[in-house]
């Protein structure tokens, strides 16, 4: 098992038939690199707080490139983004603010079929059920607008 400390962003160039790599892993950033990371918790080798997990890429409406991704913030697992500063790839990437918190992750976007643009992801972390967001895409970020409670299949009091 392999033990990282500060968890990094990385992606790898592939043959265009998408078989294998085609040269080594390029280097976006670390978990640590994000704002909101909790200043007063060490990563060690016992309690890996610093993570880099569930990413995915998003062009937005005016040509920024985007990356959702998730960690452990300061009040449990969240789903965030990043902003390439050059609009590659290769960045520089910049960390936004966190989207969602209360043991979130792994959030990917689509656009119903009335093309209103939404975000999936898990919550909680433990006994996770799938929640749905609907979300707007501002142009250099995204913007939860509300959460779907309605969609997410939980059953509310009458």
């Amino acid at each position: 098992m392999v033990q990282v400390i500060d968890g990094t962003m990385e992606a790898i160039p592939l043959k265009p038939d998408l078989s294998a790599a085609a040269g080594d892993p390029i280097y976006l950033f670390k978990a640590s690199d994000a704002p909101w990371i909790n200043p007063q918790s060490k990563p060690s080798k016992r309690e890996n707080r610093y993570v880099t997990d569930g990413p995915e890429l998003f062009r937005t409406k005016s040509g920024q490139l985007l990356m959702l991704w998730s960690s452990y913030g300061r009040g449990g697992y969240i789903q965030t983004v990043a902003r390439s500063e050059s609009g590659k790839l290769a960045g520089p990437w910049k960390q936004l603010d966190s989207l969602v918190g209360n043991d979130s992750g792994h959030g990917m976007l689509f656009k119903t079929f009335e093309g209103q643009l939404m975000m999936v992801l898990h919550q909680p972390f433990r006994n996770a059920r799938g929640k749905l967001f609907d979300m707007e895409d501002t142009g250099d970020n995204l913007k939860v607008l509300r959460a779907r409670h309605d969609l997410d299949g939980v059953p509310t009091n009458p």
